[in-house]
């Protein structure tokens, strides 16, 4: 009956064993099911690649008409989490383009945009992955 126990209990646990090649065994915890990771150990992907991504962006960004106007330009840096099901959430300005809040909007509406994200892996699971991605408005 205490063995029984103590298997039950064991079953439930959230941890892999795995064996190095020295002969010891190196225990790696599941990723928490509501958590977003800065670093794991594959990044998102964005479908076709990081090449693909920027022609997107390019293809896809309208500059501000008022932005030209006033020849503002600068970098947006926006963050957004990627889902485990390759979604996007939580889309923001992590820091504006200077003196340009309408780059800022474009940027965000741009990102919005992008779907079917490759999620990010931690320890072979699909976790929920923090990306930040600078967009870059130059005049040229």
């Amino acid at each position: 009956m205490r063995s029984l126990i103590l298997l039950l209990a064991l079953l439930p646990a959230t941890a892999f064993a795995q064996t190095t090649n020295k002969g010891t065994i190196k225990v790696k915890k599941a990723p928490a099911a509501g958590t977003v990771y800065a670093v794991v150990d594959q990044m998102p992907g964005f479908p076709g690649g990081e090449s693909a991504m920027l022609i997107f962006i390019q293809a896809n960004v309208r500059y501000p008409q008022s932005a030209i106007d006033s020849m503002r330009q600068g970098t947006s840096y926006i963050t957004f989490v990627v889902e485990l099901d390759g979604s996007m959430s939580d889309i923001k300005v992590l820091k504006g383009a200077p003196g340009c809040p309408e780059c800022d909007q474009e940027a965000i509406r741009v990102v919005s945009s992008i779907s079917g994200w490759r999620p990010g892996m931690q320890n072979g699971s699909p976790v929920r992955t923090q990306f930040n991605l600078p967009i870059r408005f130059r005049i040229r």
